[in-house]
């Protein structure tokens, strides 16, 4: 079966077809055609009979003689196989390996450069945050001015109220715990100012950079 294939193959590539199996159908359709012929001539059955065994004899000779003679190999012919594709000798499953290796790398890569990616957004919001703070320095110094004025106003306010309740002062009591509230009113007033710039959070590290 194997020596059968191997010869198909270099007839077809010598030839261009298997020799035999084009004989085959020539046979089928000379065989066909003369049939055709031999029912529209309306010829007597056995008398058909007889000629279809006529022709089926000596299309047998014809084919034999076009396999023995002319579909074949030249003498002393030294059959040398065409050049065909490269045959491929490499480790499949080596190259399967190397892919899925390539492929994790890749996987890796890409999860690299997406946290570049997000390390780089960081970093612009915080420039373009320190930019835009800096544009409120006047402001920020502004603010922490005042904030130390009212600083010094609380330890002055609870040194009095100190005073006063040491002393049973019930009216000095009632006209600072006034002033307090106007106090924390103006304290909150100022925190709300300086949160428009910023959190506290980065105000406090904006101010560690200007110190």
């Amino acid at each position: 079966m194997v020596i059968e294939q191997e010869a198909n193959e270099d007839e077809i590539e010598y030839f261009g077809f298997v020799p035999y199996c084009f004989t085959l159908e020539l046979q089928q359709c000379l065989e066909d055609e003369f049939n055709d012929t031999i029912s529209e001539l309306n010829t007597d059955k056995e008398l058909a009979k007889q000629i279809v065994g006529y022709f089926r004899k000596n299309c047998f000779m014809m084919v034999n003689y076009m396999r023995r003679n002319i579909l074949k190999f030249p003498e002393n012919f030294k059959y040398e196989r065409l050049v065909t594709d490269e045959v491929v000798e490499d480790d499949i499953q080596e190259l399967l390996s190397d892919v899925n290796q390539l492929q994790k790398e890749k996987t890796n890569l890409m999860k690299k450069i997406n946290e570049l990616k997000i390390e780089k957004i960081k970093k612009i919001n915080i420039s373009r945050g320190y930019k835009s703070l800096l544009k409120h320095k006047e402001d920020y110094y502004n603010l922490k001015e005042h904030l130390s004025e009212i600083k010094k106003l609380v330890e002055k306010t609870e040194l009095k109220y100190a005073s006063y309740v040491q002393n049973g002062d019930l009216n000095g009591i009632k006209k600072l715990m006034q002033h307090k509230n106007i106090e924390n009113e103006y304290f909150d007033n100022e925190l709300v100012r300086l949160e428009r710039i910023g959190s506290i959070e980065t105000l406090k590290q904006l101010k560690d950079n200007l110190n």
